[in-house]
């Protein structure tokens, strides 16, 4: 079976998001499934590094923007000449050009179509008057749910997002399968990470690694992390992502100083793929806030470290939660700062939630299972 990934970023070693990381995890396992496997990018004007652990190296495209999205006229052309060469072509791009480009090749020459919105379609995302949610509805109604309703499948991360997607009019076959994750060969000591990073090695440390943007309610973390020292006061907040959403960094960095809190976060930018070991392993607890997430890979990687994990209920980890495998928040910081404090005052049971975690995602989203499922649907 000939697949080609679409996705309008994907560097290795440098994922700069979820979706792209998890299109390179996926694509590799499907490799090493037997199946023959691309993944077609653009290139946005950045030189891919030599990281390409599976040896899946992408095929970069020219890029075009239009009002903020991102097509590629080569890669349109490079799809034309696939016509009975590929069999499955699945798209990674919400709200971009680039999923309309792959719908229209589905449509033209009955090559089979599955879409992946990587829960960006959630109707709360989306649900204001602002302008930026009206435009996002318009295009939705006009050219998103359409482009799903016309393909052979769409693949939700949860059951959650599964009836997100029919309540905005998907009509199309979903097939709910998680995103996955490595589990890491190697566990790095904590202290030499530490001692690597400049920690002190009696502190308590807070991270969240990921994305710097509203949706992520960072401002609440910080918040709830005021909370945590009350009892802690040695604490450290980790905050690891790039500072490239400029306001609302700029009120972050306020609320930090507003709360005295200058000495005790720190901000450590974006993290590849060789620093992210020694930022897990020097963590004693990771946390996660957003409004809405599809499946973070980012708290699934900090259970594989076996990082105790704390996340809101907009993460959609209930399932998860249930089997004691995270901890299960509302999105008050007030219920997120106490629920950090009491567990961090209990090292023992901190210690097997996190090998809780740990079991939990070997169990349920090793990538040899979720290679399999998805090439099962893709024949269906």
């Amino acid at each position: 079976m000939k697949v080609i990934h679409v996705v309008f970023e994907c560097i290795p070693g440098e994922f700069r998001g979820g979706p792209q990381r998890m299109v390179y995890q996926l694509a590799a396992a499907q490799a090493v499934a037997g199946a023959d496997v691309e993944i077609w990018a653009l290139n946005q004007n950045r030189v891919p590094g030599n990281q390409t652990p599976s040896g899946l190296r992408p095929r970069y495209f020219p890029e075009h923007s239009l009002l903020g999205t991102h097509w590629s006229r080569r890669l349109g052309e490079a799809l034309a000449l696939q016509v009975g060469n590929v069999d499955v072509v699945h798209a990674h791009n919400t709200f971009e050009l680039l999923n309309i480009q792959v719908a229209r090749f589905g449509r033209k020459t009955n090559t089979k179509t599955f879409f992946s919105p990587h829960g960006a379609l959630d109707p709360k995302l989306f649900g204001d008057w602002s302008a930026r949610s009206i435009k996002k509805q318009l295009y939705n109604r006009l050219v998103e749910i359409p482009n799903l309703n016309a393909a052979r499948g769409v693949f939700a991360l949860s059951d959650f997002e599964e009836n997100q997607l029919r309540a905005i009019g998907v009509s199309a076959p979903i097939h709910v399968v998680p995103n996955g994750v490595e589990i890491p060969p190697v566990q790095v000591e904590k202290a030499q990470a530490r001692q690597r990073l400049g920690i002190a090695a009696d502190a308590p440390v807070v991270l969240f690694l990921g994305r710097i943007n509203e949706k992520k309610n960072i401002h609440l973390i910080i918040r709830a992390f005021e909370l945590v020292r009350a009892s802690n006061p040695e604490s450290l907040l980790i905050i690891a992502g790039g500072r490239n959403a400029g306001k609302y960094v700029s009120q972050l960095d306020a609320l930090v100083a507003q709360l005295g809190l200058e000495s005790s976060v720190r901000w450590l930018g974006f993290v590849d793929e060789v620093a992210k070991p020694d930022v897990f392993s020097a963590s004693d607890v990771f946390v996660h806030a957003s409004e809405s997430e599809g499946m973070a890979l980012a708290i699934l990687e900090a259970m594989s470290y076996g990082i105790p994990t704390f996340v809101s209920r907009g993460c959609y980890m209930t399932r998860a939660a249930k089997a004691e495998a995270v901890i299960e928040v509302g999105s008050s910081y007030v219920e997120m700062g106490c629920a950090l404090s009491e567990w961090l005052a209990s090292p023992e049971a901190l210690e097997n939630l996190g090998e809780r975690g740990r079991s939990y995602v070997r169990d349920r989203h090793n990538w040899e299972s979720i290679a399999s499922q998805t090439l099962v649907a893709y024949q269906e």
